[in-house]
């Protein structure tokens, strides 16, 4: 019977020697990083979508208010106004 080797950062293990609690997190992280290569083009995509979005989203809204400097300056000219 042939031994089978687990090789992670480059260094090779017996996987006979590996205990199942430790298999099992190795699943664990191997459907993760899997899960990962899915999900991170539908990520990348909503995420372009979304600053599509902001952008036109941007060109809609009223002028802004104006900064705290801003408001006391006019403050300042309507009290010499007066």
């Amino acid at each position: 019977m042939s031994e089978q080797t687990i090789i992670i950062d480059g260094k090779s293990y017996n996987a006979e020697d590996i205990s199942e609690r430790c298999r099992n997190m190795l699943v664990l992280v191997q459907q993760t990083q899997q899960s990962i290569s899915v999900l991170a083009p539908l990520i990348e995509s909503a995420r372009a979508g979304a600053d599509s979005i902001l952008s036109d989203a941007k060109k809609l809204l009223p002028e802004p208010l104006p900064s705290p400097e801003e408001a006391e300056v006019i403050s300042e000219e309507s009290d010499t106004i007066n």
